[in-house]
């Protein structure tokens, strides 16, 4: 049987006399063009190995922070319901479905929402500088009440799960907002403030420029362990609301907000 030999590139050169030149180089310039392909290919799937552990990473960081602020979440609302139902015995509160409550005195209702997974997409815009901290988790707290002589029916405060003043250092923020008072000068006051915004754009804008809106309450951490600020001012409020005498807010911003943030 006829022993067969495999041509290599290097025995193309060789062999191949002078009419044959211009194909061998051909054929030596596609294997080097396929080559370097080959490397961009390789390059690229790496790349996008390494973007999705990034992702897969990142995810898995949002989910354990979400698990540890929904529980957070938990404590700090049965610790404000359970205080509120001893200092009023005649209140009627109710479970919602989707884990919030809401607790009613005469024409005043309290509302406390669940958590709420932040998008940072949304939160994170591109057309806006970077976002000065982290936003994982959100809900509201909402006093309501029947229109008084202005039409005013109550706050609302947003509670963000967040480092807002120390990096990678994650706890529930009490904040709320405001219209500006000069762009939004030929607007109505809305019928609800200060007002709770989730992380989102018009949030966004407030944190970063004020424009249509505006920070309207410090970025105040709430803790377990001293909660007496924060259930002595709703339950205040709350009173106040039970017998018509809660009115919109004399000055606003009504505490000063800027500094309470990380820039």
């Amino acid at each position: 049987m006829p022993a067969y030999r495999l041509t290599g590139a290097a025995d193309l050169g060789q062999h191949c006399g002078p009419p044959a030149e211009d194909a061998c180089h051909a054929a030596c310039g596609g294997l080097a063009a396929l080559a370097e392909a080959n490397r961009a290919a390789t390059a690229r799937q790496a790349e996008d190995e390494r973007r999705y552990s990034a992702h897969r990473t990142e995810t898995v960081r949002r989910e354990q922070l979400f698990d540890s602020a929904r529980f957070l979440l938990t404590r700090l609302s049965e610790s404000l319901l359970a205080e509120l139902a001893e200092a009023a015995p005649a209140a009627v509160h109710f479970r919602e479905r989707d884990g919030g409550w809401t607790l009613k005195l005469g024409d005043a209702e309290l509302h406390f929402s669940r958590a709420a997974l932040a998008h940072p997409e949304l939160w994170r815009l591109e057309d806006m500088p970077a976002a000065p901290f982290d936003v994982v988790a959100y809900a509201l707290i909402q006093l309501r009440f029947s229109a008084d002589h202005r039409g005013y029916q109550g706050r609302s405060h947003s509670l963000w799960y967040c480092d807002a003043q120390a990096e990678e250092q994650f706890r529930w923020f009490e904040t709320a907002f405001m219209q500006n008072p000069i762009v939004g000068r030929s607007r109505p006051r809305p019928a609800r403030e200060p007002f709770a915004l989730p992380p989102e754009q018009d949030a966004r804008s407030a944190i970063s420029s004020a424009h249509l809106r505006q920070v309207a309450w410090p970025f105040t951490s709430l803790k377990a362990d001293n909660l007496d600020p924060f259930i002595s001012q709703w339950a205040n409020w709350l009173a106040q609301a039970s017998q018509r005498r809660l009115t919109y807010p004399s000055t606003m911003p009504e505490r000063r907000p800027h500094g309470s943030w990380r820039t």
